[in-house]
C-alpha cells in the first residue's frame, strides 16, 4: 500500500496564525483505501464479540452520541457526582506492532500475519518532512544508536516509525484493540478511542 504525507499548521487551524507546530495527515492512495477498509472490516467482524462495552470509538453503531448518552446516564440517572477524565497522550503514536500482532493472534494466526505483513511493507511517500512524534529520523553520520540498516552504507537518513500508520482506516481499530487487551474491568468507564471518563471513586478503577 502507498501512504503519502502532508502537514497542517496547528496554529492556522485554531487561530489563523502559523505557530510552527504541525499535524500530520496521512493520505492513502485510492487502492490503499480500499485495501485498508477491507482489512478493517475483516478485523472487526472476526473480533467483534471480544470488544469491550466501554469503548465507543471506531465501533459499529457507536460514536460520540452513544458515549454522551452513557455520560448523561451516569450523571442524571445514576447521580454519580465524581468524574475523572484521562487521556493516553500520544497513544496511537506509541502502539507497538508486536502488541497488535499478539492481540490479533489470540483469534487468528493468519490474520495476525496478514496485518503484520501489510503494515511492515507500506510504501511511505513524503513531499516534505516535519517534526512529529510518529517519526524519528536517524542520521547515519551523527546518530549514536547506529542501527543496522542498508541505508547507512549509502549515507542516507533513515526514518524509524512508531505506532500505527496515520491515515489508514484500520489503524484506530487496531490501536483500540491493544488498549483493551489488558482486560481489566473498570466500573463506570466510558471511552472514546484513547480518551476516557471514570465515574465514581477512582480508587476502584486503579
Amino acid at each position: 500500500m502507498t501512504l503519502k504525507r502532508f502537514y497542517l499548521d496547528k496554529g492556522m487551524e485554531k487561530f489563523g496564525v502559523p505557530n510552527g507546530k504541525f499535524r500530520p495527515i496521512g493520505a492513502p492512495s485510492l487502492i490503499s483505501r480500499v485495501i485498508a477498509k477491507a482489512l478493517n472490516d475483516m478485523v472487526y467482524y472476526i473480533n467483534e464479540d471480544r470488544f469491550m462495552s466501554f469503548q465507543h470509538g471506531y465501533r459499529l453503531n457507536r460514536g460520540c452520541d452513544t458515549a454522551l448518552y452513557k455520560v448523561f446516564e451516569n450523571v442524571f440517572v445514576h447521580k454519580i457526582e465524581k468524574i475523572y477524565e484521562f487521556d493516553f497522550k500520544g497513544f496511537f503514536n506509541n502502539v507497538k506492532l508486536n502488541r497488535v500482532y499478539e492481540a490479533l493472534k489470540e483469534r487468528s494466526n493468519l490474520l495476525a500475519e496478514l496485518i503484520f505483513s501489510v503494515i511492515k511493507n507500506i510504501d511511505y511517500q513524503f513531499d516534505e518532512l516535519k517534526p512529529e512524534t510518529e517519526l524519528r529520523v536517524i542520521d547515519p553520520l551523527f546518530d549514536a544508536d547506529r542501527l543496522i540498516f542498508d541505508e547507512y552504507a549509502k549515507g542516507k537518513q533513515v526514518i524509524v516509525r512508531h505506532g500505527m500508520p496515520q491515515g489508514l482506516s484500520v489503524s484506530p481499530l487496531l490501536a483500540t484493540m491493544v488498549l483493551e487487551s489488558t482486560k481489566k474491568k473498570v466500573p463506570n468507564l466510558v471511552m472514546y478511542a484513547d480518551d476516557g471518563l471514570i465515574f465514581g471513586d477512582k480508587q476502584t478503577a486503579f
